[in-house]
């Protein structure tokens, strides 16, 4: 029973791996991409969504992993990526940073991920495009050929 109580105390008191500045936490998390094979667009699609997130960090002053994963960061994030974005832009970044924090919570480096329950597949619905109606066609075929 003490050699449990004592394991439990020693495992507990582990923060896991010392967190790095972001951009090192970015790079480790670009090289494990590269290790499970992903294509090397999507790795550089994925690192420049990273940047975005990365560079607006600094801009507000957060420089470390665990002030980044708070929810009130990533959507003030999202926020002011909102009204320059495109909607699949911004899904597209918002479903780079989920996994780049997803990445930090299975190292140990922050305790949860904010993004972990949004969806990725959201998608505006397009309308579907309506066919010419039969006069319209008529008229243009039976335009006179002018050439």
């Amino acid at each position: 029973m003490r050699n449990r109580e004592r394991h439990k105390t020693t495992s507990s008191q582990s923060p896991g791996p010392e967190p790095g500045p972001l951009e090192d936490l970015a790079g480790r998390w670009i090289l494990s991409l590269q290790a499970r094979a992903a294509s090397p667009r999507t790795t550089e699609t994925y690192a420049g969504h990273l940047r975005s997130l990365l560079r607006w960090c600094g801009e507000a002053g957060i420089t470390s992993a665990p002030s980044m994963a708070d929810p009130a960061v990533i959507d003030a994030w999202l926020a002011s990526r909102a009204a320059s974005a495109t909607p699949g832009t911004l899904r597209a970044q918002a479903g780079v940073a989920r996994r780049f924090l997803s990445f930090l919570v299975r190292q140990g480096i922050v305790p949860s991920n904010p993004l972990q329950d949004i969806k990725a597949g959201c998608r505006v619905a397009r309308p579907i495009p309506v066919p010419p109606s039969r006069p319209l066609l008529d008229r243009l075929f039976g335009a006179p050929d002018t050439a």
